[in-house]
């Protein structure tokens, strides 16, 4: 890769070794959920993809323990036709959502928070060309320099930012965002979601397609591939 900016640096993914061998008991069970009557900027933030790029995108998120499984249930799944979830070895880990309601689109239309300019930042365009390639994908891997960014402070947001340290980063696990429309350039420097994840995410990692030079996927994390 060829482009090199400022506010990055170039480092290699280390390989991931532990595999592991215990097969796990796996099972789905639907639920029905209430009738959502506002939408939050927790909500926003993740469900946007759902919104913005296809109804059919697929939202899983980790089940940690009552507060997070209650939190899942009231402000996100409630914006979901279809919501499962997900047991392993008779354990629930995730809650699994696609398909959203009319009125979880009406009220996501309406919306003025500022977290849906930055949602329309994340996904430019409604294509999906980073799900399906006609080629065999090989990336090259960044690190986003925090320092080099203009930080971008969102209006009522601790709830979220609280969301992902807890209940990821807490657990030294990654949060991945598959963007759509973001061509690798010096422009990117510029976006509104880097600025306001670079305002509380301690790693930022972006994977660019080394044949379209466009960006797949950002990954966050609290550092521990350090």
């Amino acid at each position: 890769m060829m482009n090199m900016f400022t506010w990055i640096s170039l480092y290699t993914k280390p390989e991931k070794s532990d595999i592991p061998n215990h097969r796990e008991s796996f099972y789905l069970k639907k639920i029905q959920t209430e009738h959502p009557e506002s939408i939050t900027e927790l909500a926003l933030f993740f469900i946007a993809g759902s919104m913005i790029v296809s109804e059919e995108m697929m939202i899983s998120l980790p089940v940690r323990n009552e507060e997070s499984k209650a939190l899942i249930h009231e402000e996100m799944a409630v914006h979901f036709e279809d919501v499962k979830l997900v047991y392993r070895d008779d354990q629930l880990t995730n809650i699994n959502m696609r398909l959203p309601k009319v009125k979880s689109k009406e009220l996501f239309n309406c919306s003025v928070s500022d977290i849906k300019e930055m949602m329309f930042d994340l996904y430019r365009t409604n294509e999906m060309n980073n799900w399906t390639t006609p080629h065999r994908r090989s990336f090259s891997h960044y690190r986003i320099l925090n320092r080099e960014l203009e930080i971008l402070e969102v209006p009522n947001t601790d709830k979220l930012r609280k969301y992902i340290v807890e209940e990821y980063f807490r657990y030294n696990e990654s949060l991945c965002l598959i963007p759509s429309g973001w061509n690798f350039k010096e422009n990117l420097k510029s976006s509104l979601v880097l600025r306001f994840l670079s305002s509380f995410v301690p790693l930022i990692n972006i994977g660019v397609d080394n044949v379209r030079n466009d960006v797949a996927f950002l990954e966050l994390s609290y550092g521990f591939w350090e």
